[in-house]
Order: C-alpha cells, then sequence, then structure tokens
C-alpha cells in the first residue's frame, strides 16, 4: 500500500440513509492498514475513481471491470449479501419489474428501462433474462436510459417504461429504506447469477487489503454496520472470477437496441 491517503470510494450503493455505515465500516478497515488511509469520496465521477492510480479501494459494477477497467485495476473481492436467496455466496440475480404480475413473453415490444448503457445489472442481465423470449428482433420497441436504478424504478411505475431490472441489493435497501420505492411493482423476473460487484484496488497486491477486510467481517463492532448494509461477508476472489460476464455481451448487443430517449 502507498503511504499518500489516495483515494477510497463504496458508493455504488449510494443511499444516504445507509452512508454512516459504509463510512462506519470503512474506518474499520482502515485501520488494519499499514497505510494513511483516506475518508471515502462521495462525489465526483465514479469512472475517474476506478482508474485512479492511488486507488486503496473502490466498489465498481462487474461490467466495466470486464470492460473498460480490465487490465487496469486489481480486484480484492466481493461482499456477500443477506438477498434472501441461495445463488451462493457472493452470488446474485437482478430483479426485474413490471406494473403488473405478467409473464415475461407478455411484456415483449414494450419499453425498457435502464439506469445505464454499460451496467451488467440493469441492462446486460435484462437482456439475459429476456433472451428466452425473444426472437431474432429486439426484444424491446425501445429503451429509454434513466440513470439510476431509483429512476428506473420510477419510470416503469409512471407509465414511461414497462419493464426494468434492478440490482437486487438495491432493491432490497430501496424495499426497506424507502418502501414507497418499490411499492405497486412486481417482481416478474430475476436475471442470471453473476458475481456480486467487484472490490478494486490500483495496488497489485490485493492481500493486505484482503486481510483487513477479512478483519472487520470478523469483529463484532462491526455487526450493526454490516447489517444496516445486507453484508454476510467477504469472499476474497480475482478477476477471473468475472470472466465469464462476457458471454453476455453478444445477448445484450441483440435483445436491447442502443437507448433511444431518457426520462
Amino acid at each position: 500500500m502507498t503511504s499518500r491517503p489516495g483515494v477510497a470510494a463504496l458508493q455504488m450503493y449510494d443511499l444516504p440513509e445507509i452512508r454512516g455505515a459504509v463510512d462506519e465500516l470503512w474506518r474499520r478497515i482502515a485501520t488494519e492498514l499499514d497505510a494513511d488511509p483516506p475518508e471515502l469520496t462521495w462525489d465526483g465521477d465514479p469512472v475517474a475513481v476506478w482508474q485512479a492510480p492511488d486507488l486503496v479501494l473502490a466498489q465498481t459494477c462487474g461490467w466495466p471491470l470486464v470492460t473498460s477497467l480490465a487490465g487496469r485495476v486489481t480486484v480484492v473481492g466481493a461482499f456477500d449479501y443477506r438477498l434472501g436467496d441461495d445463488n451462493g455466496a457472493a452470488t446474485y440475480r437482478s430483479v426485474l419489474v413490471a406494473r403488473a404480475d405478467r409473464p415475461l413473453a407478455e411484456l415483449a415490444g414494450g419499453v425498457a428501462a435502464v439506469n445505464e448503457a454499460d451496467s451488467l445489472s440493469g441492462r446486460v442481465s435484462l437482456a439475459v433474462a429476456v433472451a428466452p423470449h425473444a426472437g431474432e428482433r429486439p426484444f424491446f420497441e425501445s429503451v429509454i436510459e434513466t440513470g439510476s436504478h431509483l429512476a428506473s424504478l420510477e419510470a416503469v411505475r409512471d407509465g414511461h417504461a414497462d419493464l426494468a431490472s434492478i440490482d437486487a441489493v438495491t432493491h432490497a435497501l430501496l424495499a426497506r429504506e424507502r418502501p414507497a420505492a418499490v411499492a405497486g411493482l412486481h417482481v416478474v423476473g430475476r436475471g442470471p447469477a453473476v458475481p456480486t460487484l467487484p472490490l478494486v484496488t490500483a495496488a497489485t497486491d490485493p492481500e493486505p487489503l484482503r486481510v483487513a477486510i477479512g478483519a472487520a467481517m470478523a469483529d463484532p463492532a462491526t455487526a450493526s454496520c454490516r447489517d444496516r448494509l445486507l453484508i454476510e461477508g467477504f469472499v476474497p476472489v480475482d478477476a477471473s472470477v468475472y470472466d465469464g460476464l462476457l458471454a453476455f455481451e453478444p445477448v445484450a448487443d441483440r435483445i436491447l437496441p442502443p437507448p433511444n430517449g431518457d426520462v
């Protein structure tokens, strides 16, 4: 680890209601590091943070990891989240939501809402989930890009879109912290089982961070903040765990046309 403070950001699940718990967990991790660790940053361009040469630790999406960030960061591991399913350690499935409890096949020809074009949970997982119900043409008539999972939920609820794929942790956190955000929406499907969001660093040796995070997970003093964050544990993995995601790219390109609007 560098002796400079560097950059640290764990803002992928950036609900103001849980920032205090994230800060608390980071402080416990930081006490285990030999470096002079930075305070978490919650602002700025996430892409710039992920590519910072002095990045101590950040959480990124799995899709940028295997595309724009491939070979540019070191994977430390991933959190295992308490989601009430049996997908396996540090694995999850996105939640597909619609206004009515209908089979996915009946939503063909409608409008899809995606948070971002390079989102694994919001775009790629959606394409893979509806692929069995699609022919050679795109499944959706059009796609709108909303900018966030919360905005995608609003787009479906308000009738601007018919279906959206929401990160499972985001959906669970919103259901607990802001139940109105998911009220009236139905879970009509799930995305493929994929690794949870990777924790990455600019350091070439991830072991010091793995030890620090493991110690924080084992500390009873972090039980409360981990519970608030739905974190069950930590699994040290390397980038190869995410390599299989690239097999989804042709499916996503075939099923989902480029976004042609926003809300």
